[in-house]
């Protein structure tokens, strides 16, 4: 979609802060700092200002969270190769003993010493064998993870690129005007503006895999390990036309971990629109067998008129997994 407006029409200010914003380790608030004394100087852009700060501090939350399955998938992998290597010797190990063991007279101290060391070395390998079996089991969820999770850090890049844009677009043109966020309420009709109209929802990715599966056009997405773990994302459909005030959306996260467990299950709204309340999403962590569900109502509008047609898109879906895209286009 082309709603920004080259770099190069920019002013000096407004490239300069979109630079600094995407520094890392710089920390920006709507409440303090050069964003706001930026913003002041065209009030009516301080929403989108609020969005590109927020869509990056969830960019480096993503990017954490990223660096965090990185770091167990590593551990998880290099364990089970050492655990390998530990069997490996283990039962070479055991064999050289049981040939000494033959060889030895039966009822010797030296026997006895020999068949107790056998029976320490084979408790051994039983407990590395069970423990790289559950390693091995957990390789495929890591795997499958840490996949989510680079798709996600890429995801929330590429959405805090957009948002700065955004903002630095609404900062080059001084005659910009931005409404507040509407509050939450449904209009269908124009509102003297631009519709909005569905033209296709798609899954992404478009079939399910591993423990994921969905509910074909949206609505719901399941994650369900045989181990009893298991996460639900519920939400209310986006409409198939709206205008300048936006519309409604409940969505709603169920996780149920299991005994000596957790489960942290989140789901947010993403795309082109401004959300309302801003965080757009919610969590919901589950420890020890527990089953919590959270909710929350949020409505997702324009925050600007739209003066020339054009493709605008909604995601909606797990954090860490699938999701929904509603490709909408404006008609006049």
């Amino acid at each position: 979609m082309k709603v920004c407006k080259s770099a190069s029409r920019f002013s000096p200010i407004v490239a300069a802060f979109m630079a600094i914003l995407m520094m890392p380790g710089i920390s920006q608030s709507i409440h303090s700092g050069m964003g706001l004394a930026y913003a002041q100087g065209n009030r009516a852009c301080a929403p989108y200002f609020v969005a590109a700060d927020e869509a990056l501090q969830r960019s480096r939350d993503l990017q954490e969270d990223l660096e965090k399955e990185e770091e167990y998938f590593a551990t998880l992998s290099a364990r089970a190769i050492q655990d390998s290597r530990q069997i490996t010797n283990l039962r070479a190990q055991i064999g050289d003993l049981q040939v000494l063991i033959v060889f030895t007279v039966q009822g010797s101290d030296a026997r006895k010493k020999l068949l107790d060391l056998q029976k320490v070395l084979e408790g051994r390998l039983k407990t590395l064998t069970d423990e790289e079996a559950k390693l091995v089991a957990a390789i495929p969820k890591g795997l499958a993870d840490l996949t989510s999770a680079r798709d996600a850090a890429d995801l929330g890049q590429r959405a805090a690129q957009d948002a700065i844009a955004r903002f630095g677009s609404c900062m080059a043109d001084p005659a910009s005007t931005i409404p507040a966020p509407a509050s939450p309420q449904i209009s269908t009709q124009s509102s003297g503006g631009s519709v909005f109209e569905l033209v296709d929802v798609k899954s992404d990715p478009a079939a399910p895999y591993s423990y994921w599966t969905w509910k074909a056009g949206g609505g719901q997405i399941e994650y369900r390990e045989p181990s009893g773990l298991s996460e639900t994302f519920q939400w209310t459909q986006p409409p198939q036309r709206f205008g300048a005030d936006g519309f409604p959306i409940d969505i709603t996260v169920v996780s149920k971990s299991i005994p000596g467990s957790r489960a942290n299950a989140g789901m947010h709204v993403g795309g082109d629109f401004v959300r309302t309340p801003s965080e757009g999403g919610v969590e919901a962590l589950s420890e020890n067998g527990q089953t919590v569900t959270k909710s929350i109502h949020l409505n997702v509008s324009p925050g600007r008129p739209v003066s020339s047609p054009g493709d605008y898109y909604v995601r909606v879906g797990a954090d860490y997994g699938p999701s929904f895209v509603y490709h909408y286009r404006v008609s006049r």
